[in-house]
């Protein structure tokens, strides 16, 4: 009995520093999300990330040391520990490339898989973790998008060239774009999405006045920022969320009780369709109304005392020069993709590795798009195929196409989860995120808000999937 009693406050412990440390990482990748911080010395950067990767291996291994002892069960999705096998082979066997950057990123892989996801899915406190974690995010994100509105209202741009970047840093409205204060545009229009999803499902428990006008002020500048981002991948993830959403909320009305099931669905689908393309047009008419704002506010004499040229007091463009005026409308994305498989062709196995990609496609295919440009793929899926190869991508899309199905199966079938716990809003974020993924690098072998929001929910998912009576 007091053995028992041991491993429970060892066990209660070990929960109490996971959660201390999933808090610690949301500041660390919130941080890397501001553009701004890019000025700050590396070093800073490097010690906190360095505390952060020490912070979370040593969770592991003390989780580890407990499954060990017989003091823990093994709750490890067998899945995600053989992707992590056959990323360190594809380290291993790529060892002449960029091998202490790839150790360090299956650190952090590691800590994502075996204690971001693991905390989601097996502490018990994890239905409060992530809602202290969704009230932070929607508080922050919230006041970066502010200032970032803020700055194309006064049209405020600024870009610099840093040593320890390959790209510009732009902060404000630049090249049509709304960069704001964030790092990217488009992962950030894409967390825009998540906080709009968690704003929208809080308004389901009655607020007062005053917290309900704060929340749909939140989803209106969000909305604005995603438009003016110019983030294509931001709007896709947000109609592909409304769609969900509305398909939801159609399936579960009491309209469609004494109709057949196929009826159901065939119309579920069919007006949420309807729902999407009225959502396009009205953020397009809302988009343009945005570009108008910065003339309503600078009027004739405002423009005389700011010194801003006429030309400038109308509505300011936001048709993004990279895309207008380019004959691929992937953006180059395409380009990269067919890059990315075939730098895969040479190595079937075992990839490149995640971090020795430049290097690899200089040495074996220097006349590539990726060797030439030095760019990754802009592809979360294809990055993980040229990257890891047969050994990696094979077990974590396997592990992506189980956790597809049992949510599908869960939210939808008997059970009806979907509007049960916050089932459905843990499913939409994640599906939000992955679907961003198809544009962007993230979810796996990156360090950031969205690979953190993407594990954390989907372990919860898994949680819920396993308690359905709570």
């Amino acid at each position: 009995m007091n053995n028992e009693n041991s491993i429970l406050k060892e066990e209660k412990k070990l929960q109490k520093l996971q959660e201390y440390f999933i808090y610690y990482l949301f500041f660390l990748v919130v941080c890397r999300s501001i553009g701004p911080y890019s000025l700050i010395n590396p070093r800073f950067d490097q010690i906190i990330f360095g505390i952060g990767a020490i912070y979370g291996f040593l969770l592991i291994v003390a989780e580890f040391i407990m499954v060990v002892l017989k003091k823990k069960k093994n709750n490890y999705n067998i899945w995600l520990i053989i992707f992590l096998i056959g990323l360190f082979l594809s380290i291993l066997i790529n060892y002449k490339f960029a091998l202490f950057s790839n150790l360090k990123l299956l650190v952090w892989q590691a800590i994502y898989l075996l204690v971001v996801f693991q905390v989601g899915k097996d502490n018990i406190h994890s239905g409060r973790i992530i809602k202290t974690l969704s009230n932070l995010l929607i508080i922050v994100w919230t006041i970066l998008t502010t200032i970032s509105l803020g700055m194309f209202l006064f049209r405020f741009s600024y870009a610099v060239h840093l040593t320890n970047r390959a790209r510009f840093l732009r902060i404000g409205f630049f090249d049509a774009r709304l960069f704001g204060v964030f790092e990217d545009p488009n992962f950030s229009s894409t967390i825009s999405v998540v906080v709009i999803l968690l704003i929208v499902y809080s308004l389901r428990i009655k607020k007062g006045k005053l917290q309900s006008f704060l929340s749909y002020l939140a989803i209106i500048f969000q909305l604005a920022y995603i438009q003016l981002s110019g983030s294509r991948t931001g709007l896709i993830v947000l109609l592909l969320s409304i769609f969900v959403l509305s398909f939801s909320i159609l399936l579960n009305l009491d309209f469609w009780i004494k109709k057949k099931y196929l009826y159901k669905w065939l119309g579920s689908l069919f007006s949420a369709l309807i729902i999407v393309i009225l959502s396009y047009f009205l953020l397009e008419a809302f988009k343009y109304i945005l570009s108008l704002l910065p003339s309503v506010l600078f009027k004739e004499e405002h423009r005389i005392l700011k010194d801003i040229p006429k030309k400038d007091g109308g509505k300011i463009s936001l048709e993004r020069s990279d895309v207008e005026n380019n004959s691929d409308a992937s953006n180059g994305r395409l380009g990269l993709w067919k890059s990315g498989f075939e730098l895969f062709k040479t190595n079937v196995l075992f990839g490149t590795s995640p971090k020795g990609i430049f290097e690899y496609a200089k040495e074996v295919l220097p006349t590539t798009f990726i060797a030439r440009t030095q760019k990754y793929t802009h592809n979360t899926y294809v990055n993980v195929i040229t990257s890891t190869g047969l050994v990696g991508s094979i077990p974590l899309f396997l592990f992506f196409i189980k956790s597809f199905f049992m949510v599908i199966t869960k939210a939808y079938g008997k059970a009806k989860l979907f509007f049960k716990n916050n089932y459905g809003m843990n499913a939409q974020i994640v599906l939000a995120i992955a679907a961003s993924a198809f544009f962007l690098n993230d979810i796996v072998m990156v360090n950031s808000v969205g690979s953190l929001i993407f594990w954390l929910f989907l372990g919860r998912i898994y949680y819920l999937s396993n308690n359905e009576t709570i």
